[in-house]
């Protein structure tokens, strides 16, 4: 991601306004359904931020901008002023990302910032509507939100064509805070679990998007519940793209430790699975001119290597014994092909 600043804005200038007013115009003309129609005014956009602004200056909003070197590129807020029987609640709203910052994390960047927010504001319950099946709503799924419905013909387009909405919310109350289980816990419910597993492990939308998971994997903050097959062979295929064999065995195998360790899984690593898929991805993508995007690499390989095909080289009681997670086994079932 270009080097961006996150913070929040307690009173907004004409400067502010400006430039959010900027983002909006840019976000509606590209197509994205938030509240306006296309073409949208400098006017209406500047109407509507001033009244953002006073809500803020209230205490009825809370508001986060990310800025660049050219000035704001990002925001996102909590609506705060809800019924007096939902004091625990904040709806968040207007996540907007201007065409010139896209596809480089900082939407996921400014949902962490506007969840650590919504604690400092006392909230334990945050949510959301989407676009059904838009990049926003991949976005929020592989964040870990939960996808309650869809509302069809819930609203227009900017160019007037009619778009169903899906809810999400977000329990605060499930995250822990030390290291990678920071989102969902490895105590957390079977159903809380599987859904956050389930809506975790969709294709990356960018490589900007597979960087940033490898950089939390690397610092082991990546939440449990997102390291997925799909996360794992992400972390192989970068680490054999970028270094020689041998060097991606060792760099995948000690922070594959270190992240279980981290995640209270010490013993999960498995040395014989390891290598194969390292050896599967240095065969099918080693060579040096080919230059697909890595997201592109990572889907091709989760339709050719799934989990079961470990088990047509190995039986299920070999590939997962305790010397399997030790050292390098041969397969028993039949020898490699690759």
């Amino acid at each position: 991601m270009n080097e961006c600043s996150i913070e929040r804005l307690s009173e907004l200038n004409d400067t502010h306004i400006q430039e959010l007013s900027h983002v909006l115009i840019d976000c509606v003309e590209g197509g994205a359904s938030v509240s306006f129609m296309s073409p949208i005014s400098s006017d209406r956009a500047v109407e509507f931020w001033r009244g953002v602004a006073e809500a803020v200056a209230a205490g009825e909003r809370a508001l986060l901008v990310a800025k660049d070197e050219f000035g704001i590129c990002g925001t996102v807020q909590l609506i705060l002023d809800l019924p007096e029987n939902q004091p625990h609640r904040a709806e968040l709203a207007k996540m907007l990302v201007h065409s010139r910052a896209r596809r480089q994390g900082l939407g996921a960047a400014l949902m962490q910032a506007a969840e650590s927010m919504a604690r400092d504001c006392g909230k334990t319950l945050l949510v959301l509507d989407a676009v059904t099946s838009g990049d926003a709503a991949r976005l929020y799924e592989r964040l870990g939100w939960v996808r309650v419905g869809d509302v069809p013909n819930f609203a227009l387009m900017p160019d007037g064509a009619p778009c169903s909405t899906t809810y999400y919310y977000r329990d605060l109350n499930l995250q822990v805070t030390s290291g990678c289980r920071d989102e969902v816990s490895l105590e957390s419910s079977p159903e809380v679990a599987t859904q956050a597993k389930r809506t975790a492990n969709i294709p990356f939308a960018s490589d900007a998007e597979i960087a940033c998971l490898v950089e939390q994997f690397e610092a082991a903050t990546l939440p449990y519940h997102r390291w997925t097959h799909r996360a794992h062979l992400a972390v192989g295929l970068t680490y054999a793209r970028a270094m020689p064999f041998t060097a991606a065995l060792d760099h995948t195998r000690k922070h594959i430790n270190l992240y279980n360790q981290a995640c209270g899984d010490p013993n999960g690593y498995n040395e014989t699975v390891t290598i194969l898929f390292l050896r599967k991805i240095a065969s099918d993508y080693g060579d040096p001119n080919e230059s697909r995007p890595l997201r592109v690499l990572v889907e091709e390989l989760i339709q050719s290597c799934s989990v079961e095909w470990l088990h047509k080289y190995y039986s299920k009681d070999r590939l997962w014994s305790a010397e399997a997670k030790a050292c390098w086994l041969e397969p028993d079932r039949q020898p490699l092909d690759f």
